[in-house]
């Protein structure tokens, strides 16, 4: 095997190196790993209508203890199980009904459920009633505090923020509002994506490990 050949092995492995654990679910398929969030919460897949294609939607048919209570969440699989040390970017589509919602998060549980866990608002205020995107960055090595400073909110019951990423039981999408029936969104294209080595930093990476071998052969000959 020659040195380029080797470069473009070792480029592609870099490329790749965090594909198998990034996941993309945009509904249009079915419902994949995706239930109701509580018992109160519905959840039906509907094949057109979403952003675009299929899409999620769910509402609250019951009055929650002191709030309202819809969303999904989905266990087992990519969702569930460590998630690997670095920098990632979690994303969502929502589309909120006319209905009074107050606050939308991205919501983790860990392990098992003994335990709560981590989340973070993403929609305190302006509750559009077109798609609206939604995303979030972080770095599964940070502590509490920093984690906190961020914007995350530590459940109780609960385990450090860096921990929670090593044995993940539940991701959640979570919507909140008044404990009264009739909270209802659509939810579409749920991402996990690794934001620090993507897909255009591993053909940059490919590209410089191919010119660093020609420069090489250049100098030998």
């Amino acid at each position: 095997m020659n040195v380029i050949s080797k470069a473009f092995i070792l480029g592609l492995i870099a490329t790749q190196a965090h594909a198998a654990s990034a996941l993309f679910e945009d509904f249009d398929a079915g419902p994949g790993a995706w239930r109701p969030n509580t018992v109160e919460t519905n959840t039906s897949w509907i094949n057109a209508g979403g952003n675009p294609g299929g899409f999620l939607a769910t509402n609250n048919f019951g009055a929650g203890v002191s709030f309202g209570v819809a969303g999904a969440r989905a266990e087992g699989g990519a969702y569930s199980g460590a998630l690997p040390d670095g920098t990632w970017t979690v994303s969502v589509d929502l589309l909120y009904y006319d209905t009074p919602i107050t606050e939308a998060r991205l919501r983790w549980r860990y392990q098992d459920p003994t335990f709560n866990g981590w989340y973070i608002p993403i929609e305190q205020s302006d509750f559009d009633l077109d798609w609206t995107s939604y995303s979030v960055t972080f770095d599964t090595n940070w502590d509490d505090a920093t984690a906190m400073a961020n914007g995350w909110v530590q459940e109780t019951s609960s385990v450090a923020f860096s921990t929670l990423w090593d044995d993940i039981y539940t991701a959640e999408v979570r919507l909140l509002g008044p404990a009264t029936p009739g909270l209802s969104a659509a939810i579409d294209n749920y991402s996990i994506q690794p934001a620090a080595v993507s897909l255009p930093a591993g053909i940059v990476l490919l590209g410089s490990a191919l010119a660093g071998t020609m420069a090489f052969k250049r100098k030998r000959r």
